[in-house]
């Protein structure tokens, strides 16, 4: 047995004594303790436009809406499911889920606020 494996039993053992949960893994993969190893988190993809553009773009248009309103935002060269999505997490924002519904036509991301 080497020095390195004397050292972490003698560690697996002080945990286990103090009545610790834990999980220790070794440079080699192998896994020690109770403890299940949280996955890492997903790295988004990068958005090829700046941070803002979308909102930028579409705010104008349904800051203001009040009840029974309808404001039809042009599409321009933006996706039009993208466009639709980013205008629902800003209504969702501004009056709740379940206050609006959306509509993509052909040129416009329609939205109507219903409460």
């Amino acid at each position: 047995m080497s020095v390195k494996e004397i050292a972490l039993k003698n560690a697996l053992h002080i945990l286990k004594a103090l009545n610790c949960q834990f999980l220790v893994i070794t440079s080699d993969g192998h896994e020690y303790g109770d403890l299940i190893a949280a996955t890492p988190n997903r790295k988004r993809a990068k958005s090829p436009l700046p941070i803002g553009t979308y909102s930028k773009h579409f705010r104008p248009y349904i800051d203001n809406l009040k009840v029974g309103d309808v404001a039809a935002v042009p599409i321009g060269s933006f996706i039009p499911g993208e466009l639709q999505s980013n205008m629902c997490s800003r209504a969702a924002v501004l009056w709740g889920t379940g206050s609006y519904t959306t509509h993509v036509s052909n040129d416009n991301v329609e939205i109507l606020r219903i409460k």
